[in-house]
């Protein structure tokens, strides 16, 4: 199994997903929760939401494992998960849209670093379809594969969303340099 992410040690899936119990979701939490509360604070929740939402999403996981059939997809379901209960959170709060990411979302976080605000602004211009595809992909390090799980979308739409996101992203810092921002 390769998830291709670096801050995920695959032995602790693996050990997981082949014994799940509690002595071997508790290192896999240390390395998931991090990442599950990044998420949903870069989607503007306040920190005790978010918090909330990433137990209950590890929860889910914690009792979903025995169901995972295709091993490699791990991540992505775990961000499926993590998406569903965004949605439910977002739905709870009478809000029709996905909140917006924060500005404090590390994208690349070396670019994110030196453009500072202006990086941070040209992802606020974004669609929220792009900013969810670019915070999966470039600040969750998550594969096509596990993007598409986590989307529920074919790879080819998932490599097609992600070209036309950095060509917005692009069109929007362009823009902002053009304008002296």
């Amino acid at each position: 199994m390769s998830l291709a992410v670096s801050w995920l040690d695959e032995d602790r899936v693996e050990r997981f997903l082949t014994d799940p119990s509690p002595a071997t979701f508790t290192p896999l939490f240390e390395d998931l929760y991090p990442r599950l509360l990044r998420y949903f604070l870069s989607h503007r929740l306040d920190r005790a939401s978010a918090e909330e939402l990433s137990q209950d999403v590890l929860l889910a996981v914690y009792r979903g494992a025995a169901g995972l059939r295709a091993r490699e997809l791990f991540l992505g379901w775990v961000f499926k998960i993590a998406r569903n209960a965004l949605f439910k959170q977002t739905q709870k709060n009478h809000r029709v849209e996905m909140v917006s990411l924060a500005p404090e979302l590390a994208a690349v976080t070396a670019v994110y670093d030196s453009a500072g605000a202006d990086f941070r602004d040209a992802l606020a211009g974004l669609e929220g379809p792009d900013r969810e595809i670019l915070s999966l992909r470039y600040a969750e390090e998550l594969s096509y594969q596990a993007i598409a799980t986590a989307l529920g979308l074919p790879m080819g739409t998932v490599k097609w969303r992600l070209f036309h996101a950095k060509q917005s992203l692009a069109a929007v810092l362009l823009k902002k340099v053009k304008q002296g921002v």
